[in-house]
Protein backbone atom coordinates (compact mmCIF):
# COMPACT_ATOMS: atom_id res chain seq x y z
CA UNK A 1 0.00 0.00 0.00
CA UNK A 2 1.16 3.29 -1.44
CA UNK A 3 1.51 6.32 1.10
CA UNK A 4 -0.68 8.43 -1.57
CA UNK A 5 -3.67 6.07 -0.28
CA UNK A 6 -3.40 7.76 3.09
CA UNK A 7 -1.54 11.46 3.08
CA UNK A 8 -2.90 14.06 0.57
CA UNK A 9 -0.12 16.76 0.82
CA UNK A 10 -0.51 19.83 -0.15
CA UNK A 11 2.61 21.10 -2.00
CA UNK A 12 4.88 22.97 -0.27
CA UNK A 13 6.74 26.02 -2.29
CA UNK A 14 9.41 27.19 0.38
CA UNK A 15 7.72 30.50 0.89
CA UNK A 16 4.96 29.80 3.12
CA UNK A 17 4.85 28.90 6.47
CA UNK A 18 1.98 26.37 6.56
CA UNK A 19 1.49 22.84 4.66
CA UNK A 20 -1.48 20.68 4.57
CA UNK A 21 -1.28 17.24 5.35
CA UNK A 22 -4.18 15.00 5.76
CA UNK A 23 -6.31 17.85 6.29
CA UNK A 24 -4.35 18.96 8.85
CA UNK A 25 -2.76 22.38 8.47
CA UNK A 26 1.23 22.29 9.77
CA UNK A 27 2.60 25.24 10.92
CA UNK A 28 6.19 25.50 9.74
CA UNK A 29 8.03 26.85 12.38
CA UNK A 30 11.52 27.00 11.15
CA UNK A 31 13.42 25.66 8.76
CA UNK A 32 17.14 26.55 8.76
CA UNK A 33 20.37 24.65 7.92
CA UNK A 34 20.39 22.71 11.12
CA UNK A 35 16.66 22.21 11.96
CA UNK A 36 13.03 22.01 10.59
CA UNK A 37 10.22 22.37 13.38
CA UNK A 38 6.80 21.72 12.74
CA UNK A 39 3.85 21.83 14.56
CA UNK A 40 -0.12 21.22 14.76
CA UNK A 41 -2.75 21.96 17.13
CA UNK A 42 -5.45 19.18 17.31
CA UNK A 43 -8.42 18.44 19.58
CA UNK A 44 -6.84 20.67 22.50
CA UNK A 45 -3.23 19.15 21.91
CA UNK A 46 -0.56 21.24 20.16
CA UNK A 47 2.09 18.51 18.91
CA UNK A 48 5.62 19.78 17.76
CA UNK A 49 8.40 17.75 15.84
CA UNK A 50 12.29 18.90 15.70
CA UNK A 51 14.46 17.67 13.18
CA UNK A 52 17.92 17.74 14.38
CA UNK A 53 19.57 18.15 10.68
CA UNK A 54 22.46 18.20 11.98
CA UNK A 55 22.45 14.60 14.52
CA UNK A 56 19.38 13.78 11.88
CA UNK A 57 17.03 13.20 14.95
CA UNK A 58 13.65 13.29 15.31
CA UNK A 59 11.57 14.47 18.49
CA UNK A 60 7.93 15.34 19.48
CA UNK A 61 6.61 17.29 22.06
CA UNK A 62 2.79 17.14 23.24
CA UNK A 63 1.66 20.32 25.00
CA UNK A 64 -1.95 20.50 26.60
CA UNK A 65 -3.69 23.03 29.02
CA UNK A 66 -6.30 22.47 31.12
CA UNK A 67 -8.37 25.36 29.57
CA UNK A 68 -8.25 27.35 26.35
CA UNK A 69 -9.74 30.98 25.22
CA UNK A 70 -9.44 32.50 22.19
CA UNK A 71 -6.76 29.74 21.06
CA UNK A 72 -4.64 30.76 24.40
CA UNK A 73 -3.76 28.07 26.89
CA UNK A 74 -4.76 28.81 30.26
CA UNK A 75 -4.12 26.72 33.31
CA UNK A 76 -1.45 23.85 33.97
CA UNK A 77 0.38 22.20 30.70
CA UNK A 78 0.79 19.02 30.67
CA UNK A 79 3.75 18.12 27.98
CA UNK A 80 5.39 14.82 27.39
CA UNK A 81 8.26 14.55 25.31
CA UNK A 82 8.97 11.47 22.41
CA UNK A 83 11.97 10.12 20.89
CA UNK A 84 11.35 9.17 17.73
CA UNK A 85 13.01 5.99 16.01
CA UNK A 86 11.76 6.41 12.21
CA UNK A 87 12.71 2.98 9.78
CA UNK A 88 11.30 4.58 6.54
CA UNK A 89 9.75 7.45 5.55
CA UNK A 90 9.23 7.61 1.82
CA UNK A 91 6.60 6.29 -0.75
CA UNK A 92 6.37 2.71 0.38
CA UNK A 93 5.35 3.66 3.53
CA UNK A 94 6.09 4.96 7.23
CA UNK A 95 7.56 3.32 9.38
CA UNK A 96 8.31 4.82 13.16
CA UNK A 97 8.34 4.35 17.40
CA UNK A 98 7.39 6.99 19.09
CA UNK A 99 8.95 6.61 22.60
CA UNK A 100 8.12 8.92 25.52
CA UNK A 101 10.66 9.98 27.69
CA UNK A 102 8.48 10.38 30.28
CA UNK A 103 6.62 6.96 30.78
CA UNK A 104 8.82 5.10 28.20
CA UNK A 105 5.49 4.14 26.54
CA UNK A 106 5.92 2.98 22.92
CA UNK A 107 3.68 3.96 19.98
CA UNK A 108 4.05 2.37 16.91
CA UNK A 109 3.53 4.71 13.80
CA UNK A 110 2.78 2.41 10.29
CA UNK A 111 0.49 2.47 7.16
CA UNK A 112 -1.88 -0.11 9.07
CA UNK A 113 -2.31 1.87 12.33
CA UNK A 114 -3.05 5.04 10.38
CA UNK A 115 -5.46 3.65 8.10
CA UNK A 116 -7.52 2.12 11.01
CA UNK A 117 -7.36 5.12 12.61
CA UNK A 118 -8.53 6.89 8.98
CA UNK A 119 -11.03 4.58 8.45
CA UNK A 120 -13.19 4.36 12.21
CA UNK A 121 -13.35 7.95 11.99
CA UNK A 122 -12.42 8.10 15.71
CA UNK A 123 -10.57 10.76 18.07
CA UNK A 124 -7.12 11.46 15.92
CA UNK A 125 -4.48 9.59 17.95
CA UNK A 126 -1.07 10.94 18.29
CA UNK A 127 0.32 8.25 15.71
CA UNK A 128 -1.74 9.58 13.10
CA UNK A 129 -0.53 13.28 13.80
CA UNK A 130 2.86 12.29 14.22
CA UNK A 131 2.32 10.84 10.59
CA UNK A 132 1.19 13.78 9.37
CA UNK A 133 3.91 15.85 10.79
CA UNK A 134 6.71 13.46 9.76
CA UNK A 135 5.62 13.42 6.09
CA UNK A 136 5.64 17.45 6.31
CA UNK A 137 8.89 17.74 7.36
CA UNK A 138 9.59 15.02 4.31
CA UNK A 139 7.91 17.30 1.87
CA UNK A 140 9.77 20.18 3.09
CA UNK A 141 13.53 19.22 3.36
CA UNK A 142 13.15 16.73 0.28
CA UNK A 143 13.56 14.31 2.37
CA UNK A 144 13.29 10.39 2.55
CA UNK A 145 14.52 7.61 4.87
CA UNK A 146 15.53 3.94 3.69
CA UNK A 147 16.52 1.50 6.64
CA UNK A 148 16.68 4.36 9.32
CA UNK A 149 19.10 6.33 6.70
CA UNK A 150 18.42 9.89 5.75
CA UNK A 151 19.02 10.51 2.32
CA UNK A 152 18.36 14.11 0.56
CA UNK A 153 17.17 14.60 -2.80
CA UNK A 154 20.11 15.11 -5.05
CA UNK A 155 18.95 18.80 -5.73
CA UNK A 156 19.13 19.94 -2.73
CA UNK A 157 22.52 17.70 -1.74
CA UNK A 158 24.61 18.70 -4.80
CA UNK A 159 25.97 22.20 -2.95
CA UNK A 160 27.32 20.14 0.38
CA UNK A 161 28.74 17.46 -1.77
CA UNK A 162 30.69 20.32 -3.45
CA UNK A 163 31.73 21.69 0.09
CA UNK A 164 33.14 18.44 1.31
CA UNK A 165 35.75 18.16 -1.60
CA UNK A 166 38.24 17.12 -1.89
CA UNK A 167 37.64 14.94 1.82
CA UNK A 168 34.94 12.87 -0.08
CA UNK A 169 34.56 11.40 -3.10
CA UNK A 170 30.90 8.95 -3.26
CA UNK A 171 27.98 8.69 -1.39
CA UNK A 172 25.56 6.44 -1.07
CA UNK A 173 22.22 7.05 -3.20
CA UNK A 174 18.92 5.80 -3.70
CA UNK A 175 16.16 5.52 -6.70
CA UNK A 176 13.35 6.16 -5.84
CA UNK A 177 9.85 5.70 -8.47
CA UNK A 178 13.05 5.22 -10.91
CA UNK A 179 13.21 8.91 -10.79
CA UNK A 180 14.27 10.69 -8.42
CA UNK A 181 17.55 10.41 -6.59
CA UNK A 182 18.34 11.20 -3.24
CA UNK A 183 22.04 11.32 -2.09
CA UNK A 184 22.75 9.53 1.67
CA UNK A 185 25.45 8.97 4.32
CA UNK A 186 29.52 9.70 2.78
CA UNK A 187 31.14 6.13 1.31
CA UNK A 188 35.17 6.21 2.70
CA UNK A 189 37.05 5.05 -0.12
CA UNK A 190 36.78 4.11 -4.31
CA UNK A 191 37.02 0.26 -3.02
CA UNK A 192 33.77 0.58 -0.79
CA UNK A 193 31.71 2.22 -3.51
CA UNK A 194 32.61 -0.15 -5.77
CA UNK A 195 31.55 -2.73 -3.13
CA UNK A 196 28.16 -0.84 -3.03
CA UNK A 197 27.85 -1.55 -6.74
CA UNK A 198 29.32 -4.92 -7.40
CA UNK A 199 26.05 -5.23 -4.57
CA UNK A 200 23.41 -3.73 -7.08
CA UNK A 201 23.27 -0.56 -4.74
CA UNK A 202 23.33 2.67 -6.43
CA UNK A 203 26.50 5.36 -5.39
CA UNK A 204 26.75 9.45 -6.22
CA UNK A 205 30.21 10.98 -6.68
CA UNK A 206 31.90 13.67 -6.90
CA UNK A 207 32.73 13.57 -10.47
CA UNK A 208 32.95 11.88 -14.03
CA UNK A 209 36.50 10.55 -13.44
CA UNK A 210 35.38 9.00 -9.71
CA UNK A 211 32.82 7.59 -10.71
CA UNK A 212 34.14 6.10 -13.69
CA UNK A 213 36.92 4.40 -11.80
CA UNK A 214 34.48 3.26 -9.01
CA UNK A 215 32.16 1.42 -11.53
CA UNK A 216 35.48 -0.24 -13.53
CA UNK A 217 36.33 -1.52 -9.79
CA UNK A 218 32.97 -2.97 -9.47
CA UNK A 219 32.94 -4.87 -12.92
CA UNK A 220 34.05 -8.32 -13.02
CA UNK A 221 35.42 -7.61 -16.39
CA UNK A 222 36.68 -3.46 -15.12
CA UNK A 223 34.81 -2.51 -18.12
CA UNK A 224 32.33 0.30 -17.65
CA UNK A 225 28.95 1.48 -19.70
CA UNK A 226 29.05 4.52 -21.80
CA UNK A 227 28.11 8.11 -20.05
CA UNK A 228 24.08 7.78 -20.19
CA UNK A 229 21.27 10.44 -18.93
CA UNK A 230 17.98 9.45 -18.98
CA UNK A 231 15.07 12.39 -19.65
CA UNK A 232 12.38 12.89 -16.43
CA UNK A 233 12.86 14.07 -12.88
CA UNK A 234 15.42 13.95 -10.42
CA UNK A 235 17.28 11.23 -12.60
CA UNK A 236 18.27 13.63 -14.95
CA UNK A 237 21.96 13.14 -13.89
CA UNK A 238 24.58 11.50 -15.97
CA UNK A 239 25.56 8.04 -14.50
CA UNK A 240 27.67 5.34 -15.43
CA UNK A 241 27.09 1.75 -15.18
CA UNK A 242 29.12 -1.50 -14.39
CA UNK A 243 29.27 -3.60 -17.63
CA UNK A 244 28.74 -7.31 -15.99
CA UNK A 245 29.41 -8.55 -19.79
CA UNK A 246 30.52 -7.07 -22.55
CA UNK A 247 26.96 -6.35 -23.38
CA UNK A 248 25.08 -6.49 -20.22
CA UNK A 249 25.06 -3.69 -17.84
CA UNK A 250 24.75 -3.46 -13.65
CA UNK A 251 21.45 -2.17 -12.87
CA UNK A 252 23.29 0.09 -10.17
CA UNK A 253 24.20 3.31 -11.51
CA UNK A 254 26.68 5.69 -10.26
CA UNK A 255 25.58 9.02 -11.20
CA UNK A 256 27.93 12.53 -10.90
CA UNK A 257 28.05 16.32 -10.46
Amino acid sequence: MSVSTIWTVKAYDGDTDEITVDGYDITIEDNTDSETVVSTFVDGVNYQITFDKTDEEFEMVTSEYSAYFLGFGLGDCTEETFEINVENLNEDGVEAELVSEDTSETLVVSDDTVEVQAAAVVVVSGTAVAAALLKAILAITATIIVAGVVYYAAKSAIARLKRDQPQVHYYYAYLQSGDNVYIGPRIKSQSAAATVLRAGHNVFAISSGYAYNACKSASPISRVSSRQKHSGGGKNYYHYHPMITTKKQSHAHCWFI
